[in-house]
């Protein structure tokens, strides 16, 4: 397993196609998503930890890089939030 952590804003379908990319190469992947049925969406295989609130997924010191697949609207707000 390597150190290296990355954050994931946002779920939907490209989210779980970069999921997938980034748990085959071994990453810790923390997500956050306002659909709070995310955990259905996610297949158990992947090491993922899901947060519930924005802020904790900052406070995930070792994150090494963030992906914000939001709606176009709100990167503003989360690349100013990082």
């Amino acid at each position: 397993m390597k150190e290296d952590q990355i954050g994931i804003i946002g779920c939907g379908k490209q989210g779980l196609k970069i999921i997938e990319i980034l748990a085959k190469k071994n990453y810790k992947i923390f997500i956050f998503d306002n659909n709070k049925e995310i955990n259905q969406r996610i297949p158990k295989k992947y090491n993922v930890e899901i947060k519930k609130k924005f802020d904790d997924i900052l406070n995930e010191k070792k994150i090494i890089a963030f992906f914000i697949l939001t709606p176009t609207l709100t990167h503003y707000f989360y690349l100013t939030s990082l």
